[in-house]
């Protein structure tokens, strides 16, 4: 099929559909005419070809996916072109419900100012943070650089890793290289959830409240269960008061005088 912006070949085999589609995916895609034609268990799909994505293009490529789920066809993508990634990176559910095996990964030469695009499994890388493997120009063979950021450029990888840890029970040969790089988790997560600990309920004390290491023995902390009046009455002082006796003696001063008084 062909039209001014994409081109789309499907081939059938068995139960897998082998498509391949290069040039720019915009509005004028046409996605919606490949359903039909894309059938069985499985569609390898090839995204070396294509140049640039617009948001029509992405829209319309996601919908895409969801009718070929829909109709029970698994897409594995393989040769993802950098214009993809870039897509992968920004749009979450650019996958859909399918697994990345393959990408293309850019370098520049700066001997000859070559370009270079390489092709990586993502089974073959370990896990996080990823870097791009080392590259060889083709006409100089001098190690080249990657042309990007490797954290923006290699940021879908673990949710690709994982998407195709998923598939390879059911597709052994999409997880080359699994058995050394990309571990499946061998124990499931439980949904029930462990019995928390008890907590001690004794408050806990503050600086001025911990006995210190020495053996002088620390003040005593007054319980709850003595009452305010119980604790004033303990602190009241046991001796009388000095105004009492001031005022004892000043009386015992006045009778003395009084009684001279009377005598005189």
């Amino acid at each position: 099929m062909m039209n001014e912006r994409l081109l789309a070949t499907v081939q059938q085999t068995g139960d897998e559909a082998n498509v391949r589609l290069a040039g720019i995916l915009d509005e004028d895609n046409k996605l919606g005419e490949l359903v039909r034609k894309v059938s069985g268990a499985r569609a390898v799909i090839d995204l070396s070809g294509v140049e640039r994505i617009n948001s029509c293009g992405t829209r319309d490529w996601v919908n895409w996916l969801a009718r070929l789920a829909e109709n029970g066809v698994q897409p594995v993508f393989v040769a993802c072109s950098p214009a993809i990634v870039a897509q992968l990176n920004l749009v979450k559910n650019f996958a859909g419900h399918g697994a990345v095996k393959s990408f293309q990964v850019p370098y520049h030469c700066p001997e000859c100012d070559e370009e270079k695009l390489l092709l990586v499994d993502v089974a073959d890388l370990g896990p996080a943070p990823h870097v791009a493997p080392d590259c060889r120009c083709d006409d100089c063979e001098s190690l080249m650089t990657f042309d990007d950021l490797a954290e923006a450029y290699f940021g879908f990888v673990p949710n690709a890793q994982a998407a195709l840890a998923r598939m390879s029970g059911a597709v052994p040969e999409l997880a080359r290289g699994s058995n050394t790089k990309v571990k499946p988790r061998t124990k499931s997560r439980s949904s029930h959830r462990s019995t928390p600990a008890i907590r001690r309920t004794a408050p806990s004390l503050s600086a001025f409240q911990t006995p210190s290491s020495g053996h002088a023995s620390s003040p005593a902390i007054p319980t709850s269960a003595e009452r305010p009046s119980q604790r004033a009455i303990r602190a009241a002082p046991a001796t009388t008061s000095p105004m009492l006796i001031g005022l004892i003696a000043m009386l015992v001063c006045a009778v003395g005088v009084l009684a001279f008084l009377l005598v005189t």
